[in-house]
């Protein structure tokens, strides 16, 4: 089960990391910025707004392409219950047993999900980068099942939602929950599910779920 989270609003702390990035970037390019022409800059009455500005449009940015979603998760839950649970239709699932039986589990109760788009490909390695560049960590996929129990697809369910995590080995396996969108198919707008390992290694456009670094 899932809920979308109610925005609060900005921190103290979060502007004064804000001021602390743009006077860093400031120092490293000093030398560029003349002076006088500082001076006049900092005279034009519009200088502050189109500073908050800058950061309004990388918030909104960000908004679009990230959602942030409250799941519960029931306390125990095992990794098949997970995927029963969604009743999938089994001739839309495509599930490696093997993999199945070594995915991360849940530590249950609530849990935090935030989902990201990923834009153009990504080895194992920058998808890795691409989470903690969010300050993020995969999502386990028992809580990503959890989230689509009450809207399979979300947050955008024209595109698949995947979770990763490595294997023993070094290899890095997913679970996928996507709708078909094949208007050509019997199956279009139905829900499929698929677990396996990736020997590729390349990761392309679509949504993927991780939780704060700090909780994970």
């Amino acid at each position: 089960m899932g809920k979308t989270m109610t925005p609060s609003k900005m921190t103290d702390g979060q502007i004064g990391r804000i001021l602390e990035l743009l006077g860093a970037k400031l120092r490293k390019h000093q030398e560029s910025l003349p002076c006088h022409l500082v001076q006049v800059a900092l005279g034009q009455p519009a200088f502050s707004q189109k500073l908050l500005q800058a950061v309004a449009d990388q918030v909104a940015e960000t908004q679009r392409y990230m959602k942030v979603r409250i799941v519960s998760v029931k306390p125990g839950r095992s990794r098949q219950e997970a995927i029963n649970a969604l009743r999938v239709d089994t001739r839309h699932t495509d599930i490696d047993a093997h993999i199945l039986s070594t995915m991360p589990e849940s530590p249950g109760g609530e849990v935090l999900v935030y989902f990201f788009y990923l834009f153009g490909a990504a080895s194992n390695e920058g998808l890795e980068q691409e989470y903690a560049n969010r300050g993020l960590f995969p999502v386990d996929p028992v809580t990503l099942a959890a989230s689509h129990e009450e809207c399979f697809g979300f947050p955008d369910d024209h595109y698949s939602i995947k979770t990763v995590w490595r294997e023993v080995d070094g290899r890095m396996s997913w679970a996928t929950f996507y709708r078909l969108d094949d208007p050509n198919s019997v199956w279009h707008r139905s829900p499929h599910i698929a677990i396996h390992s990736s020997h590729q290694g390349v990761w392309g456009d679509g949504w993927y779920a991780g939780v704060s670094i700090d909780r994970s």
